[in-house]
């Protein structure tokens, strides 16, 4: 009389995006676009957009990571016609993440200290030319961020980010565009001091961070 056998199913091929699909530790590099909100800087001017390249290490949870290209254009829209200099902002910063893998896409919280840049808009007795130009003033803080990353394929995480940060800033010695005041539709009026602003930055960033 046969006897009957039976062969134990094979394992079900684990769901794309699972943690065992991802690269938990190495190097990556991270590639980005995005913008950046300065709150306490004129309104129309304090919205620029532009790029940061990110490179770090991790292992499992943990990583360190350099923010080592981070700049952004900031361009006046055409109906304020006082300022026409075109602006920049940016920073360098060095964060630690703390990682937490879930079972389709990873969460992470960053913090770490920074050197930033951001856009102020001189009056044209400071300036060579008669229109208004642009400068920057900088500042030493500590960011923060948030983020989210989705796994696209083995090594390649699609992620999004917010980011903050606070510091202590350093003024140029000049007179710059403190307020701007919308006298009729579309067309705004500067004033200019020497105040010292304390813009805090929010960074919204969407690119792809890549396992080496």
């Amino acid at each position: 009389m046969a006897t009957a056998t039976s062969t134990a199913p094979a394992p079900a091929a684990a769901p794309p995006g699972s943690p065992d699909k991802r690269r938990l530790a190495g190097a990556h590099v991270s590639f980005e676009v995005g913008g950046v909100r300065w709150l306490a800087l004129p309104g129309p001017l304090a919205t620029g957009v532009g790029k940061a390249l990110v490179v770090g290490v991790r292992r499992a949870g943990h990583g360190l990571e350099i923010h080592a290209s981070a700049g952004y254009r900031h361009e006046p829209p055409a109906e304020v016609r006082s300022v026409r200099a075109t602006g920049h902002s940016g920073y360098f910063a060095v964060l630690y993440r703390r990682t937490f893998h879930l079972p389709r896409f990873d969460v992470s919280a960053a913090g770490g200290f920074a050197r930033l840049s951001a856009p102020l808009y001189l009056a044209a007795t400071d300036n060579l030319g008669s229109e208004p130009g642009a400068g920057t003033m900088t500042g030493l803080g500590v960011m923060a961020a948030l983020g989210v990353a989705y796994p696209l394929l083995d090594g390649v995480d699609l992620a999004f980010e917010l980011r903050t940060a606070h510091a202590l800033w350093t003024l140029p010695p000049a007179s710059y565009v403190e307020t701007l005041e919308e006298q009729v539709s579309g067309v705004y009026t500067a004033t200019y001091g020497s105040g010292e602003p304390t813009p805090v930055p929010l960074v919204v960033g969407l690119g792809l961070r890549i396992m080496l």
